[in-house]
């Protein structure tokens, strides 16, 4: 029987494996500008290899299934048409629509309209082509992927993937969706998507994710996105994972906020076997706002990890997070979230709560909010609380003649309304309400 650091170490091996098959057969193809760094990135994920559970940032998480299998790079051919695209629409045809299908770039089905002067939408190695003094002074600037091991995974690979760029002064009406869907077709692949997000002073976007699949198969995304937002910059960044319930997750985000900038991000986790978030905000700028809210959902045998940093740089910052979880069955939680006010930050804002309901004996929640401290005239306050469904609430329910699913769908949707009521586009919140209160009678 192999041991867990042998498992670790074929797992590795099995990249570092691929990394070269992938190189040796002209990958990516029409030339390579990101070459050096791949070969950078691969040589740190030879020396960190996969994350375990001694390491005190995944304590809670076991990458082990992840670990055991071995993935493919080549994604397996796959079709949609306009109808199945249609059914995981959220907006009309004024919005931009970028469609992935198994982690790569569909430009056919995508619909880009005109664009304002100086907006560029462009898949990823035809913006280092064509663009390459835009990209190259953030693309892999801000990634810790010389501390991370996905995040150095990802770099290896990054080919699929798109750069938003947005000059000064520019308000982007349409919201940009980026539409993701997974159709293994029964072959487990690996995809390495990557984002790059530059949005210049005073200019404002929308951005929606979704991911979704096709046909209920394993699979392994290995996302990584740099977003970054110049002085008085504003996006508003929604995420709605509805992944497989065999798939696998991983997701690095890092945020880089200048001068009275403002992010507003809403996280929803529905699906997914193996889901970790890493999402790292650096308020890099005075006067500049963050507000980050999350909710999960984890039945069966489903694990969903949400790991937060917030980092206080420069004085006068506010930063808002909020993340709710309900977990039933076997499902487990992890939440871990971490603010860091920095020596120079005096005069920050920083609040913190984590809730969750715990609706079986078996669902499992770990949570650890924290308070990193070294400025003296600030307020911050952080909490966690774990409980049940309210009996009187139930009953009270119950004796107005409200049937007993209905209440405890009631119930349960309410307690995660705070967070679906931070979303700003009423397309996005019809819609997500119809699917919750679905996934919610499933779990009774």
């Amino acid at each position: 029987m192999k041991t867990a650091q042998k498992e670790y170490q074929e797992a590795k091996e099995w990249y570092l494996k691929l990394f070269q098959q992938w190189r040796s057969q002209g990958q990516p193809p029409n030339g390579d500008p990101l070459s050096a760094l791949r070969e950078n990135a691969i040589k740190r994920f030879a020396e960190l290899g996969f994350p375990h559970i001694r390491m005190e940032e995944w304590k809670y998480t076991s990458v082990e299934p992840i670990v055991r299998r071995r993935f493919s790079l080549e994604a397996p051919p796959a079709q949609v048409d306009a109808e199945t695209l249609a059914r995981f629409r959220y907006f009309e045809q004024t919005s931009i629509v970028l469609v992935f299908l198994n982690g790569r770039f569909q430009p056919e089905w995508s619909v880009i309209p005109r664009l304002p002067q100086g907006v560029i939408i462009s898949d990823l190695l035809q913006a280092f082509k064509q663009h390459e003094a835009l990209i190259k002074p953030h693309f892999a600037r801000y990634l810790a992927y010389k501390d991370e091991a996905f995040a150095a995974l990802n770099t290896a690979f990054a080919w699929q993937g798109i750069f938003v760029y947005l000059p000064s002064n520019i308000v982007l009406e349409q919201p940009i969706h980026l539409l993701n869907l997974a159709h293994p077709g029964g072959q487990e692949f690996a995809a390495n998507p990557r984002y790059l997000f530059v949005l210049g002073a005073n200019s404002q976007a929308t951005i929606l994710e979704t991911h979704n699949f096709l046909n209920d198969s394993a699979y392994f995304y290995n996302q990584a996105s740099e977003i970054v937002l110049q002085d008085g910059a504003r996006l508003q960044h929604i995420k709605i994972q509805d992944d497989s319930r065999q798939s696998f997750r991983v997701t690095t985000t890092r945020v880089v906020q200048k001068n009275n900038s403002h992010y507003h991000a809403v996280s929803i986790d529905l699906g997914g076997l193996l889901v970790r978030n890493n999402l790292t905000v650096d308020l890099d700028g005075e006067n500049s706002e963050s507000h980050l809210y999350g909710f999960y959902l984890a039945t069966e045998r489903q694990h969903i990890d949400n790991h937060t940093n917030i980092n206080h740089l420069k004085p006068y910052c506010d930063s808002n997070e909020m993340y709710k979880g309900i977990l039933t069955d076997r499902g487990r939680g992890v939440f871990s979230g971490t603010i860091y006010v920095h020596r120079n930050a005096q005069k920050t804002n920083a609040f913190q709560s984590n809730k969750n309901l715990l609706l079986s004996k078996e669902a499992e929640i770990d949570t650890k909010p924290q308070l990193k401290i070294f400025a003296d005239d600030v307020k911050c306050s952080h909490g966690a609380t774990i409980g049940q469904l309210d009996e009187d609430a139930l009953f009270y329910l119950r004796q107005r003649g409200i049937e007993e699913t209905e209440a405890h769908v009631m119930l349960r949707y309410a307690f995660a309304a705070d967070v679906f009521d931070k979303i700003g586009l009423p397309e996005i919140k019809e819609k997500l309400d119809n699917l919750l209160k679905e996934r919610l009678e499933k779990t009774l």
